[in-house]
Formats: C-alpha cells, structure tokens, sequence
C-alpha cells in the first residue's frame, strides 16, 4: 500500500509500488544511476527495461518508488524474496537508488521504509543488501542502513 510523507522543508512524497506505467521513469532513474557509479559501464535500455518489467510482474518481486507531490520519482529499491535452499523468506535488496536531487531530504530513508515494510509483509526472516554502487557514498549508504537494524556482515569481491 501506498503512504504519504514529507520533504524536510515542506512538500510530500509517496512511497508506494512501482507499475508497468512507471517503467519510463525507471529506466530515466536508470540511466542516471549509471551515469553516476565509477564502474564505466554502458547502459542498455533493453535491459534494464527487461529487469524492472520482471520485478514488477513476479510475485517473489518488487519494486518501491518514492515520488514527490508532482510525481517525478526521486528513488526506488528493487525487492526480492529467495528460499531456493530453506523454508524461510530471505529477502534481497537487489538495487537501491536516490536521486542526487532527493539527497538529504528525507527520501532515500522513508524509500527504505517502504522496503523494510514490504519484507516484512513478506514475513522474511533476513534482508540482505549489497553497497556496490561505487558512488563514493558508502558511509551514507550503510549508516542509513544501520538505522533499519542492518549490520555489517559480509565482504564483497570484486574482480
């Protein structure tokens, strides 16, 4: 379900579910994203179109946007649930994006609530999550993060 909050200085956003009517902004959101991270990769519309249209379809998948009062999209976070190997739901962050112009108001944490709020509609018993956006922002990143109960456990390796 969708909720409502506020900007620090005034204005509303909306965190709700993304649809197959808000593909076009989410590609933008994309393209910007890519254009951000060090990793000088080349974004391909087809796949990232491909991406969100199964995270929004599949019933293990999602995706959280966050809006402002005009509706332009100011993040999202992709969602996931996996039990490939146990009973339980073990819930994945598999993306997690905030405009540089939505920074520090407020947006990308009411955006994690949301996500933290669809998990545990999903009753999953773990949510794990990845800082390997190479933005220069880890330390943002994670103490947002901490703030929602997660800790740092694991090490990333990059070839």
């Amino acid at each position: 379900p969708a909720y409502q909050c506020y900007w620090f200085g005034g204005g509303s956003m909306i965190v709700r579910k993304s649809e197959v009517k808000d593909l076009p902004a989410l590609i933008q959101l994309g393209r910007e994203f890519m254009a951000e991270t060090n990793w000088n990769w080349t974004f391909s519309e087809e796949n990232a179109l491909k991406s969100y249209y199964t995270h929004i379809v599949h019933p293990e998948c999602d995706i959280i946007q966050i809006t402002d009062d005009n509706g332009e999209l100011l993040g999202a976070g992709m969602v996931s649930i996996e039990n490939d190997f146990q009973v339980e739901n073990v819930g994945d962050i598999v993306e997690f994006y905030v405009s540089p112009r939505a920074r520090g108001t407020g947006a990308g944490r009411e955006l994690l609530k949301g996500m933290c709020d669809w998990f545990d509609e999903n009753k999953c018993v773990k949510v794990f999550v990845k800082a390997t956006a190479n933005i220069g922002n880890d330390a943002a990143f994670i103490n947002l993060f901490k703030k929602y109960g997660f800790q740092v456990s694991s090490v990333v390796l990059v070839r």
